[in-house]
């Protein structure tokens, strides 16, 4: 019971955060990929930093920008955090015999909550993003070869 209920948590867990990031999607063609070792969304994050070096030609919005794109490795990064804890208590809330729904539930809530102000996180960072680029920047930098969910999707090899 415990053993399917896990299955079951895990699979909505991941979905949901596969659907969030998709609202942070970002598509297009161009941009060289770059190997990195760090963190979910490394690729995304990699690219965007190259995009945003080569097409934006007002040096300090380049500045500005990339701090936030800094910001949002951070937010990534907090978030990968976050979801391995989430896994290791589940883990261990379902190899304890005596774990009752409640104390699963609980630990559902409090990942839940703490995806949601990630996720409320990063949208105020993808609009500081388009806010310092302006539209046509944006336009210009919006066309990378590697978009967010698809990065950090590979950087879960799912």
């Amino acid at each position: 019971m415990h053993s399917s209920l896990f299955r079951r948590i895990v699979w909505y867990g991941c979905l949901t955060a596969l659907v969030a990031m998709m609202l942070f999607s970002l598509g297009g063609c161009g941009g060289k990929k770059t190997e990195s070792s760090y963190g979910p969304a490394a690729e995304w994050v990699d690219d965007m930093r190259e995009q945003i070096q080569k097409d934006i030609d007002d040096p300090e919005k380049v500045a500005a920008l990339l701090v936030v794109v800094d910001n949002i490795e951070i937010t990534l990064v907090d978030l990968d955090e976050n979801v391995k804890t989430y896994y290791k208590t589940l883990t261990e809330l379902d190899k304890n015999y005596n774990t009752t729904r409640e104390e699963f539930q609980a630990a559902i809530d409090t990942f839940n909550a703490m995806r949601k102000e990630i996720f409320e996180k990063l949208l105020e960072q993808m609009a500081e993003m388009k806010r310092i680029a302006g539209e046509e920047d944006w336009k210009k930098i919006a066309d990378i070869d590697t978009t967010l969910y698809e990065s950090w999707q590979r950087s879960y090899e799912l």
